[in-house]
């Protein structure tokens, strides 16, 4: 598959890669603030979420639950495996994947040990924030920038299905999940910026 990335002349490049940039951080600015304030009105009904939740479906859970955080990212890589017309080239990629995992496991983990918040199945004292919502939201705005919309918005909307299914099976509050959504965006944010950073920087090494 050729990357249009690549195909960029090196005097189109900046003007792209700078609109591109102004749309993402844009878009990013405020994009946390919801997450907020809906966590802090919900956090009181944490316990009555608990409650019916183990009222109505007290055993609900399957093992490849565990695994539907990697969906969004492999996802990504299928279609570009599959020679899916996309913004970013492999480089591009990997390196915005792997910085977006590594911030998102220093932040998911430094929080969950901190907080020591029991899940509302009781199985364990690491509910706050919700690693599958930060992976799966994180993941696809990570791809965001770099995909069609056609593309980007039901990978998308598919994390979010993903986010939400951790309140169905019962492992995680509704404030676990607005958590991992906040960390998971913020994650993809910084992640896109060091990626854009680099294409700009390579741009005007072109122009030289």
């Amino acid at each position: 598959m050729q990357d249009s990335t690549s195909s960029l002349t090196s005097s189109a490049l900046p003007a792209k890669q700078k609109k591109t940039k102004e749309l993402f951080q844009q878009n990013f600015s405020y994009m946390g603030i919801p997450f907020i304030v809906s966590g802090l009105i919900v956090k009181k009904q944490n316990q009555d979420f608990r409650t019916l939740r183990n009222r109505f479906q007290p055993t609900f859970h399957h093992e490849y639950d565990n695994y539907t955080q990697y969906v969004p990212l492999v996802t990504t890589w299928g279609m570009k495996l599959a020679g899916v017309e996309s913004r970013s080239s492999w480089k591009e990629l990997t390196v915005s994947n792997v910085f977006s995992a590594a911030l998102m496991a220093g932040f998911v983990n430094t929080l969950k040990y901190t907080t020591k918040e029991m899940r509302p199945d009781n199985s364990s004292n690491n509910s706050f924030p919700s690693g599958h919502t930060c992976a799966s939201i994180g993941a696809a705005l990570a791809m965001y920038p770099f995909l069609e919309r056609k593309w980007g918005i039901p990978l998308v909307i598919l994390a979010v299905l993903i986010s939400l299914s951790r309140l169905y099976v019962g492992v995680h509050y509704p404030t676990d999940v607005l958590g991992g959504a906040v960390v998971g965006a913020f994650a993809a944010w910084g992640a896109v910026r060091i990626v854009k950073h680099g294409l700009v920087r390579k741009a005007k090494k072109a122009e030289k």
